[in-house]
């Protein structure tokens, strides 16, 4: 086994007890590159240091793949005109040398890479099966009264701060279809995630408002209505324990105009 293999081993069997977190990750990958091949600096190319007349030349590839190319290249010409090119063997060595060892770093530099982009996707996966039960056991702790405000800031789970005034809903509008159902939107007019919205309704010229739902989006669809009778809605929001004022109703088939059915879909 060559060194540069049983040194991507080496780097394999430390990552793995890094913490799964993309700036720990990073910064000890590097660290453990640095020591595992003491050679490599940091880059993103992950090139050698060369020599300032390599560094210049325009003969010498900036790219990493393009070099490998170019020094085999460059010590096979070598090789089979030393004559020519008055080399010895020791100095064919030499350039073979270097040239195989460049090779053989820049092998297990990209293995090491592979290892790092592994443990990236394994901390995604993980990360993102523990924000799923996160979230499911919150939606059940916020939908639980028993469970205080407190407790919620203490796991750390934004709560909707109960400060900011809720604000009336606006716009509210409903278009009655043929079929009984009474279409209902409005705007939120700014209130935040976790506002619900109390949907009441008065038949006729009746002074009494009835419930008819409780809404966490802005539409609701009014079913087993009578095409043509006179309903007014309003819309209240509600968010931990406050109220705003109802918005201003909006009058479906007022008595004495003409109306116009929309055709159920």
């Amino acid at each position: 086994m060559n060194i540069f293999r049983k040194k991507v081993e080496i780097l394999a069997e430390n990552l793995h007890l890094f913490e799964l977190n993309d700036e720990i990750i990073a910064k000890k990958f590097k660290i453990a590159l640095r020591n595992v091949f003491p050679a490599a600096k940091n880059s993103d190319e992950g090139n050698l240091n060369r020599n300032k007349d390599m560094a210049t030349s325009d003969y010498i590839p900036a790219k990493d793949p393009e070099f490998v190319t170019f020094g085999n290249n460059y010590s096979t010409v070598c090789a089979s005109s030393a004559p020519e090119l008055g080399l010895s063997a020791p100095e064919l060595t030499q350039i073979s040398g270097a040239v195989n060892e460049f090779n053989e770093a820049y092998v297990a530099m990209n293995a090491a890479k592979l290892v790092y982009e592994g443990l990236v996707d394994a901390k995604n996966v993980a990360r993102a099966s523990a924000v799923s039960v996160i979230r499911s056991f919150t939606r059940e702790f916020k939908a639980n009264p028993l469970v205080s405000p407190a407790t919620l800031g203490a796991l750390g789970v934004v709560v909707n701060n109960p400060s900011v005034p809720v604000a009336p809903v606006t716009q509210l509008t409903a278009t009655g279809c043929s079929n009984g159902e009474n279409l209902l939107r409005w705007n939120r007019n700014g209130n935040s995630s976790g506002t619900q919205f109390i949907i009441e309704a008065k038949i006729g010229d009746s002074g009494t408002w009835n419930l008819v739902w409780v809404s966490s989006t802005v539409r609701f669809t009014h079913e087993n209505q009578i095409p043509g009778q006179k309903i007014s809605y309003r819309v209240t929001a509600i968010r931990n324990g406050q109220a705003s004022s109802p918005c201003d109703p909006f009058v479906l088939y007022s008595e004495g105009e003409g109306f116009e059915l929309n055709l159920a879909a």
